[in-house]
């Protein structure tokens, strides 16, 4: 003979969740869940980016960004050098260096 169960079934509703429509977090949660993405964002990630001007070798850049970038990303606008760094990396520049005499132009992209 079977036995029946007076148990309820389990619900996923709780106090994160709309109990109209169990699964969806309630527009008070939603509200302080875009608060703390925001916050994250601001603080684990950021990225700014730029073109210099034509600029020698050991030229410090300013970067524009809040806190110091963990990298920074170089792309030479011409095709006339071909090894090149960023490094001196600061809360305000970072320094592009490169082989070679004469003055070039860089894109840069620089992320915390």
């Amino acid at each position: 003979m079977p036995v029946r169960s007076t148990i309820e079934p389990f619900s996923f509703a709780n106090a994160l969740e709309d109990r109209k429509q169990p699964g969806i977090f309630s527009g008070y949660w939603q509200r302080a869940l875009a608060i703390f993405q925001r916050s994250l964002n601001g603080l684990i990630s950021s990225r700014n980016t730029g073109i210099t001007s034509q600029i020698a070798t050991g030229t410090a850049v300013a970067h524009g960004m809040a806190a110091k970038p963990t990298f920074v990303l170089l792309a030479a606008q011409d095709g006339t050098v071909s090894n090149y760094w960023a490094d001196t990396i600061t809360a305000t520049t970072f320094t592009v260096h490169f082989t070679g005499a004469g003055n070039h132009s860089f894109g840069w992209s620089a992320e915390t």
